[in-house]
């Protein structure tokens, strides 16, 4: 009986850290940043040592899911290898600062793209 609750009582809190670890919401936000909007992928190459794409490498892998297609994964490396905790906390900054072109682009509810080409003019 102990064995039982010692076993419940490590998946409960296994399924507790997953689901309030920081570095997993931070990813699961970028996430759903790319399910909403593809364009971000373009954003997020175009930051010094960041790349994104859809070849399996020993990146982080994105699930992506579109609606009317199946799901594929994207790998999001940082100067070709696995980020870091950090590294991601870093990416995350970029995606949802204030002053970040994509969350300006998401607050006027607009795709990242169409929000530069308005930019420029």
């Amino acid at each position: 009986m102990k064995i039982i609750l010692v076993l419940v009582f490590v998946v409960v809190v296994g399924i507790i850290y997953t689901l309030w670890n920081p570095t997993a919401k931070k990813i699961r936000k970028i996430q759903a940043l790319i399910n909403k909007d593809r364009t971000v992928c373009d954003f997020i190459n175009s930051l010094d040592g960041w790349s994104i794409g859809n070849i399996g490498t020993i990146g982080l892998r994105i699930m992506v899911d579109p609606v009317i297609m199946p799901m594929y994964a994207l790998y999001i490396t940082y100067k070709g290898k696995r980020p870091s905790n950090n590294e991601i906390r870093d990416i995350y900054y970029a995606l949802t600062n204030i002053k970040s072109d994509v969350h300006k682009a998401h607050q006027i509810n607009m795709p990242y793209e169409d929000y530069l080409i308005q930019k420029r003019k």
